[in-house]
């Protein structure tokens, strides 16, 4: 289909698989074939990013802030690598000096404490994540 800029656009798909193996994993794609590149948003793309940053304040002396990053609870189920990103970042920020503040601590869809309502509460931790945050911190 042709994309005309200022359009919005809305894919759906249905996709029915017979005697898959349990552990298999369908993923609905959508390629643009007239972008100028592709890019895996792995370690080295991310660095690359933030280099360009860097590059900028140390250039002109000054510090550097990132007002908020993070992921969604899910990315940190099932083995969805949430936490292998999170170390990417940290790994990088640390790099680089770049001070940071992480979105969020206590909500329900980004949450280091998944509970909206209270005091954060140790059930609703999300174990990966602080685990992340803490190896990046302490080396440990």
């Amino acid at each position: 289909m042709k994309i005309t800029q200022g359009n919005g656009y809305k894919a759906s798909g249905w996709v029915k698989i017979k005697k898959a193996d349990p552990s298999s994993r369908v993923v609905v794609r959508l390629d643009y074939y007239s972008a100028d590149s592709v890019h895996v948003w792995n370690k080295a793309y991310l660095e690359s990013v933030f280099r360009e940053y860097a590059d900028y304040g140390k250039t002109r002396n000054v510090p550097l802030y990132i007002g908020e990053f993070g992921l969604m609870r899910e990315a940190f189920a099932e083995n969805r690598g949430g936490e292998i990103w999170i170390a990417d970042i940290l790994d990088i920020l640390a790099e680089y000096s770049i001070n940071y503040n992480y979105h969020t601590w206590h909500e329900s869809a980004f949450g280091i404490y998944g509970n909206d309502r209270g005091y954060p509460d140790p059930a609703w931790a999300n174990r990966v994540l602080i685990d992340a945050f803490t190896k990046a911190q302490t080396g440990n």
